[in-house]
């Protein structure tokens, strides 16, 4: 049986523990190929933008959590650019799931429908899956 291609974003950036203790159960879970990928510093309320006009960089982090090693990729660019990455360059094809988040905070406003890193993250997913 094939394993389902999942990719995680998360617009907190990769010292967020939520983030950390989620990617944690999903490697336990072992439902399928876990991809995951986050900009290198926080992106929270940057939206759905995407980077155009400089260079984006990708880099491969082997993170240890609670004693589960998994493959941390990380961008200079947005939630967006995060999604155009894995699939381009790190998957090499569109996910079957696509997981935007995990949250400190709430994205319930219409306020955030339009600023949320996460959100951003969900959508481009839709756009590109």
């Amino acid at each position: 049986m094939k394993l389902a291609k999942i990719l995680l974003l998360n617009d907190e950036g990769p010292n967020s523990s939520p983030f950390l203790a989620f990617w944690k159960q999903l490697m336990k879970s072992n439902i399928g190929e876990l991809y995951t990928i986050t900009p290198e510093h926080e992106m929270s309320a940057a939206g759905k933008g995407l980077t155009l006009h400089k260079p984006l960089r990708l880099y491969k982090r082997v993170i240890e959590v609670n004693g589960e090693k998994g493959i941390l990729y990380l961008t200079n660019g947005t939630l967006g650019d995060c999604v155009v990455v894995a699939i381009d360059l790190v998957i090499g094809s569109k996910p079957d799931l696509v997981i935007s988040g995990i949250n400190r905070g709430d994205n319930t406003t219409i306020d955030n429908l339009f600023t949320s890193g996460t959100i951003a993250g969900a959508l481009q997913g839709v756009l590109n899956g």
